[in-house]
């Protein structure tokens, strides 16, 4: 079927991306990368990359970075989410 990868794009919303997070069904990812663009949240991702950016770059710049590193990572089906997605 092939490696499947998920990225998820976030910033200042970090209420937003623990639903998100949370929603992921872990068992179906092969690859997860958390790229955010904002603050520092209080609690990183317990699974997965996570990359911050110390200043804000726009969600262009993190949507390419998470893609980069999946693609990378292998992964054949590449997925991006911004924080406000629920699956």
């Amino acid at each position: 079927m092939g490696k499947i990868g998920l990225g998820i794009i976030t910033c200042n919303r970090e209420e937003f991306y623990t639903k998100c997070y949370s929603s992921i069904p872990q068992n179906k990812i092969d690859s997860l990368i958390t790229v955010n663009d904002g603050k520092q949240y209080d609690k990183p991702p317990p699974a997965g990359a996570y990359i911050h950016h110390e200043q804000n770059k726009g969600v262009g710049v993190s949507k390419n970075v998470a893609m980069q590193w999946l693609l990378e990572a292998g992964c054949d089906h590449i997925f991006l989410i911004e924080d406000d997605i629920l699956i």
